[in-house]
């Protein structure tokens, strides 16, 4: 496989930091290496993987390629697709789920190159969306029908009709607990379904409001696994102040270029930033939850939007336009796909300050704040036979009281919708500690064997709510009775953590506990 690093250096050129008179930065943005597809091509589609250490790639001849970032070597590349239009990694990160225009949906190990799964949706597909998960694929096809697939059972979930608005759909994608799958079309119209019940949750409208008698349109959307915001670059188009004299002409007309992020769960605007460029042809969320990576219709630079500040950043200028570009989930790296097959990737660093310096600056609030697992996503209890547990703390350091016994809550709940999970009650649990006089915070694990063999439990989870800063760090330690070994450590971070966030950190905790 040929290493392009060198050789392809002089076609992407980062031009410094462009910046309009009096906007900040809070990323700097530095060359770190240039790739090539093997078979060449247009790139349709980049992603990262999880943990930041590979980038995947595809194009419309139907290749697929897998880079290892830190030597910049090719370590896997297929040509047998149609033109790709997702290609991502699943859990465990030695495979990878392709899908093509043509609706065959494919998983392949990237070791031995057989696939694990194949699947073909009833329809060639318009848009496609994989869960935080790496569980459910779902896609909305050209019959206007959304099919949902399950990529662990092998098999499909079920189809949801569509609408005739589904035709012109730009973006598809599930929340941070894959609760909500979300079409935006690009007239705005706003679609959220229920994955599990296939039932429509609720319909609503996006628009600009700044110009009277406009009508919005939707070019590009995005969002991350990791954050409970989506975002969009709108397109307002009006008749100029006073009309038009004679026959109209597109030049006549009245356009402004916003990009604007809404809550996942209410659909409520948060923020916008006016974009002074054409319309939007690209995005991705990202560096963290409050900035985006945009490319503007027909142009070369990528430009970094700083939702908090309300600004645009660092801008990164090419010889080409780009014709994809994604961020790494870790936030350390850019990336976008090129027409000839070429990707170039570039360093993020983060250099403002998460701390106030001034009134003003303390008035800038997070989008929302950003979970993600710490550790593997697979489930650590999956189904098959009824398991019981008793959750023995949620013990908390260096936050109060009131959050820990809430993640408490907020985990039974949770817990009490896993079929296959009987929990034991809390008075019962509370009666055998005060019966051993110990302590519900800071038990040991030999504690929690102790407790469950008294309350005839297979496990004893031991969990923990932690401090870092405006960060909150969720742990879980599952502990086998029977054996007295901690079979399972699992853990989520939510980085500038609200209090409404906790709910979904929480869940998600869950989820990487329990299928």
């Amino acid at each position: 496989m040929r290493n392009l690093t060198g050789l392809y250096l002089f076609f992407l050129v980062v031009a410094g930091i462009w910046l309009p008179a009096g906007y900040g930065q809070d990323y700097s943005v530095t060359p770190y290496c240039n790739l090539q597809m093997e078979s060449g091509g247009r790139m349709t589609v980049l992603e990262f993987s999880p943990d930041g250490q590979f980038l995947a790639g595809g194009t419309d001849h139907g290749s697929v390629t897998v880079w290892a970032l830190e030597n910049r070597t090719t370590i896997f590349e297929l040509s047998e697709f149609g033109r790709v239009l997702l290609v991502d990694f699943l859990t465990g990160g030695q495979e990878i789920v392709v899908v093509d225009n043509k609706g065959r949906i494919s998983g392949v190990n990237l070791l031995t190159r057989l696939k694990s799964f194949s699947f073909t949706s009833r329809s060639a597909p318009r848009a496609v969306a994989l869960d935080n998960g790496k569980r459910f694929l779902a896609l909305i096809n050209r019959k206007q029908k959304v099919e949902i697939f399950d990529l662990v059972a092998k098999m499909p979930v079920g189809t949801i009709d569509g609408a005739d608005e589904l035709k012109h759909t730009v973006f598809l994608g599930f929340d941070r607990l894959g609760q909500q799958l979300v079409a935006i079309t690009e007239r705005g119209e706003v679609l959220v379904w229920n994955p599990a019940t296939l039932r429509l949750l609720r319909k609503a409208s996006l628009g600009g409001g700044e110009l009277h008698g406009s009508r919005s349109l939707i070019h590009a959307a995005s969002t991350n696994r990791s954050a409970n915001v989506f975002i969009v670059g709108l397109e307002e188009v009006a008749l100029p102040k006073g009309g038009l004299s004679g026959m109209a002409r597109p030049g006549d007309l009245v356009r402004t270029q916003t990009i604007i992020a809404y809550d996942f769960n209410t659909g409520i605007e948060i923020k916008r930033v006016k974009f002074p460029y054409a319309a939007v042809s690209l995005i991705a969320m990202g560096p963290g939850n409050d900035h985006a990576a945009v490319v503007a219709d027909g142009a070369k630079p990528i430009h970094l939007v700083d939702f908090r500040k309300g600004e645009l950043g660092a801008t990164v200028s090419s010889k080409g336009g780009p014709t994809t570009i994604a961020v790494s989930e870790d936030d350390k790296y850019l990336a976008a796909g090129y027409a000839n097959g070429i990707v170039g990737v570039w360093s993020l660093e983060f250099i403002g300050s998460r701390i106030a310096t001034s009134e003003g600056e303390a008035a800038l609030p997070t989008l929302g704040g950003r979970i993600r697992p710490t550790s593997q996503l697979s489930p650590a209890l999956q189904p098959g036979s009824p398991v019981t547990m008793a959750i023995l703390e949620f013990s908390s350091k260096g936050v109060g009281k009131d959050i820990s016994s809430t993640c408490l809550e907020i985990m039974a709940t949770g817990f009490a919708n896993v079929p296959y999970i009987t929990l034991v009650e809390r008075s019962r649990i509370k009666d055998i500690i005060d019966e051993l006089e110990l302590s519900l915070t800071g038990l040991t694990e030999s504690d929690g064997v102790r407790v469950g063999k008294m309350l005839n439990a297979g496990y004893v989870l031991l969990c923990s709510v932690g401090a870092l800063g405006s960060s909150y760090v969720f742990n879980a330690r599952l502990v086998n009775v029977e054996t007295g070994v901690v079979e399972a450590g699992r853990g989520v971070i939510c980085e500038e953590c609200r209090d409404q966030d906790i709910f979904d950190a929480v869940n998600m905790l869950v989820q990487v506990l329990a299928q």
